[in-house]
């Protein structure tokens, strides 16, 4: 909401360049009631609001303001929850019995405006962004609302550009102006310059997806379908689990022409609360995100991305069955609809209900969904779900096509190599993680992983110690790598620093059943044994998951046998 958000520390430029956008602003003083507060329908609408309920926060507070119409408070409070429940139109309602003196926030002046562009009103609706531009001096989003604003009344599109260019703008929104003067300009039939500045603005921000989408579009109207996969293909080493650029890819496989770029002022506009949308979410502040993405999808219904990026913030939050909703009401012939069913199959997973995303995952192959992308994440679930051996073969089914290896199958080979590992098939599990190595050499995990594997099964445990504290140097508080260290030492025979190492790890990791055991074990070594026994009895109270570290446990604690280990 407007109102009722703190401020991140860790984001200290949006609040500078923003201060009254939502979070920055202190709230008004209170007005005074001139009726009795509905105190039963405002707090439910609080509850709900608490719980991520924000429709239903909407409706209670829309009910409040029914019999508490001059309430400044509660005014505000319906124009932010109507607007990040995505109800548009009654936020335009409420926005505009809102003056200035008791709303100053920007995001009211865009709602205004917007509402008066709905009857071509350009002269009001620029004034009131330029409102919406007099709180923030140096945010770009607002001067780009404007120019597409002045575009539709005609302004000479130099003039626009000219004042776009000679902004005075942070860094960290070069990218977006550069994108958006390439829009203008392709808009104008101006293409080889518009590529020029969608180029420039993919070096400004590596990986971005607008620039991306709308490159790939131009060159394909330019019948250059080779520059369009080039440009898809940079997104996609970048993005490696993105599916976003498929459906690019699989119009130019099949000769499908391209889409004219004819944009109206809705989608211009969407196009850019877009932007400021997913500025507001990198920087920290979730409910202005919100809020704009909801202006986003309203300006340009036709299109889901901003559907689907409310659902991954909704997911974010924990708000879980609103971002259900949104994932599976995305239609299938919208290019988000694959992205969107595949964040719904995790989501799955971690709600416990593995075997229905894996069945929902093998129905997308066998609908025709054979990205690589929907294999990783299969591979991914049937590892985590148990099932070692289907796990390897999806894994297997990507890499046997990579003729050359690159960075961005370093996680390919570390998942096929952790499922070996799993089977205790360790010379495999090694050629894997090794070129998984050899592809990230600086990573920890895998540095950890490789180490670890060796040591517990008794092999290289000179090259082990060195990957292990390799791997510490890069993350020298990390439980895990810390207790690596200590077991490479404990097989090496030096009881005494593996103690030293698994202490400490104990420390960092006291609920981590398998570095009790470790520790345990050291104790036993050392000939600590009652010390072993409390190590190895707290290590099964912690109720490991893994059936092999709990027959371990139970042979420590002489609940079998250790012939029957």
């Amino acid at each position: 909401m407007i109102l009722r958000h703190t401020m991140p520390a860790a984001a200290p430029l949006i609040c500078a360049l923003l201060p009254l956008l939502s979070a920055c602003q202190k709230p008004a003083e209170p007005t005074v009631q001139e009726q009795p507060l509905d105190t039963s329908t405002y707090l439910r609408a609080r509850v709900a609001e608490a719980r991520g309920d924000i429709g239903l926060a909407a409706t209670g507070y829309l009910s409040t303001l029914s019999s508490m119409p001059n309430n400044v408070d509660l005014r505000r409070d319906v124009f932010a929850t109507t607007l990040s429940a995505g109800d548009v139109e009654n936020a335009m309602r409420i926005a505009r019995t809102l003056s200035a003196e008791e709303a100053p926030e920007a995001l009211v002046h865009v709602v205004k405006s917007l509402a008066e562009l709905q009857d071509s009103n350009y002269a009001t609706a620029r004034e009131h962004m330029l409102r919406a531009r007099a709180t923030a001096p140096n945010l770009l989003q607002f001067d780009l609302y404007r120019a597409y604003i002045d575009l539709a009344d005609g302004v000479e599109l130099d003039n626009i550009i000219t004042r776009l260019v000679e902004l005075d703008i942070p860094p960290i929104l070069e990218a977006q102006r550069l994108y958006h003067l390439g829009r203008l300009r392709e808009q104008a039939g101006y293409l080889d310059n518009a590529a020029e500045l969608y180029h420039a603005a993919l070096q400004a921000e590596r990986g971005a997806l607008l620039p991306t989408l709308r490159l790939a579009n131009l060159y394909r109207h330019q019948g250059q379908e080779d520059l369009a996969l080039e440009v898809l293909s940079r997104f996609e080493a970048n993005n490696p689990n993105s599916v976003l650029t498929q459906n690019i890819r699989q119009q130019i496989a099949s000769g499908k022409a391209p889409v004219p770029f004819n944009p109206t002022l809705n989608d211009s506009l969407s196009d850019v609360s877009f932007g400021f949308a997913l500025l507001m979410w990198v920087q920290g502040y979730p409910s202005p995100a919100q809020q704009l993405l909801q202006l986003s999808h309203w300006n340009a219904p036709q299109g889901y991305i901003a559907q689907l990026f409310l659902a991954m913030l909704a997911e974010e939050q924990g708000f879980t069955e609103q971002a259900r909703d949104i994932y599976t009401n995305i239609p299938q012939r919208e290019f988000t609809y694959l992205a969107a069913r595949l964040r719904l199959a995790e989501l799955e997973h971690n709600q416990g209900h593995t075997k229905q995303a894996i069945n929902a995952l093998n129905e997308l192959i066998d609908d025709g969904y054979t990205q690589n992308a929907v294999r990783q994440v299969l591979g991914d679930l049937l590892y985590r779900s148990g099932d070692y051996h289907a796990a390897i073969e999806q894994f297997s089914m990507l890499l046997d096509d990579v003729a050359e290896p690159a960075i961005h199958h370093a996680p390919l080979y570390f998942a096929r190599g952790a499922s070996y590992e799993r089977l205790k098939n360790i010379e495999n599990a090694s050629t894997d993680l090794e070129q998984a190595l050899r592809l990230q050499p600086d990573n920890p995990t895998v540095l950890n992983y490789l180490g670890y594997m060796w040591a517990d099964h008794d092999k290289n445990l000179d090259q082990a110690l060195e990957l292990v504290a390799r791997a510490l140097l890069l993350r020298p508080n990390d439980g895990a790598i810390i207790d690596s260290v200590g077991w490479v030492y404990f097989k090496q025979g030096d009881h005494t620093r593996a103690l030293k190492y698994l202490e400490r790890a104990v420390e960092l990791e006291p609920t981590d059943p398998v570095i009790n055991r470790h520790l345990g074990d050291v104790y036993q070594a050392n000939g600590r044994t009652k010390e072993a026994m409390r190590q190895w009895r707290r290590a099964w109270q912690l109720n490991p998951e893994d059936m092999v570290e709990r027959q371990i446990l139970k042979q420590r604690l002489g609940l079998i046998d250790a012939a029957r280990k």
